[in-house]
């Protein structure tokens, strides 16, 4: 069955306008939940291509300056989301400060005696800016245009011209889009990682790869994150389900922001029209979107 192409993500307008806001003022946003890693030595290249789930080669040949990936555990589920970016040196691994230290001890579980050395880049900070002049040196976020520009820079930024995390953080989840601690122990197709450019399958193996090509290959999620709006204000609890009448879940919440949020949905459920959704064990309804940068022949039974 197709997806209803009459759900949008937000209105034409009102997206416009929070873009517009951003671009004429404070377009600068500090991502200060991330951090930097460098990735250098003769064998970086190819312990990173047998680790992460999109093709390190795309960054050598010079087709893009930056891609998106993950890492995965033996059963295909998340370990880690994270941003390869190009360098004179070798590469600079973007990723969520939580588990910085925690994915530079797991690849270097699978070195072994190779030649590749990792150095935190704490003089780096990272950076998403919604104007293309802000910086001599800025890359389109590679998962999606409207996510941006994201720049990784010692720069010091008058603090005035910071935009409020909040701003990135609303945008993404109206966009439906996961990352960093949403993420992880998830399922990468239902994070919708192949729309988002984060995997190659063509580039051969990678640790977790037979469940994302068997997943892949049948065309058939399921789930899949998606924005939510609620009825209102809400602080996300660890077990926060999505419902419809009676109490059937239909997935989880992962995160929220005022009354944007993103959760892990059965799609065939919640873009039925008759189906009433809300937040188990409250009286908050839930309304639930498909992004309007999916293609339209996305297809789920």
């Amino acid at each position: 069955m197709q997806i209803k192409s009459c759900y949008k993500i937000i209105t034409t307008n009102f997206k416009n306008t929070f873009i517009r806001n951003l671009i004429t003022g404070r377009t600068i946003v500090p991502i200060k939940s991330n951090g930097v890693i460098s990735v250098h030595g003769k064998d970086c290249k190819k312990l990173l291509q047998g680790m992460i789930t999109n093709d390190v080669s795309l960054l050598d040949n010079n087709l893009v300056n930056c891609i998106y990936s993950m890492v995965l555990n033996v059963q295909g589920r998340i370990l880690y989301d994270l941003f390869l970016h190009k360098h004179e040196h070798g590469y600079l691994m973007e990723c969520n400060s939580c588990f910085k230290d925690e994915l530079v001890s797991y690849l270097n579980r699978y070195k072994l005696r190779s030649k590749v050395f990792f150095e935190n880049r704490d003089d780096l900070n990272v950076y998403v800016s919604f104007s293309s002049d802000m910086f001599d040196h800025f890359v389109v976020d590679p998962r999606l245009p409207k996510l941006g520009y994201r720049n990784l820079s010692t720069k010091k930024i008058v603090e005035n011209d910071f935009g409020d995390i909040s701003c990135y953080t609303n945008l993404r989840y109206q966009l439906g889009i996961s990352e960093g601690v949403e993420v992880i122990n998830g399922i990468p197709l239902e994070h919708n990682l192949a729309l988002l450019n984060g995997v190659s399958f063509t580039k051969g193996c990678y640790i977790g790869q037979e469940l994302v090509a068997r997943a892949h290959h049948t065309g058939v999620v399921r789930k899949r994150v998606v924005p939510l709006l609620l009825s209102r204000e809400h602080c996300l609890l660890d077990g926060n389900t999505v419902c419809m009448e009676g109490d059937f879940q239909v997935g989880k919440l992962l995160g929220i922001s005022g009354k944007n949020a993103i959760g892990l949905l059965r799609l065939k459920e919640i873009f039925d029209d008759k189906n009433k959704l809300h937040i188990k064990d409250s009286d908050i309804s839930v309304k639930a979107f498909k992004p309007d940068w999916w293609p339209d022949n996305l297809t789920y039974k």
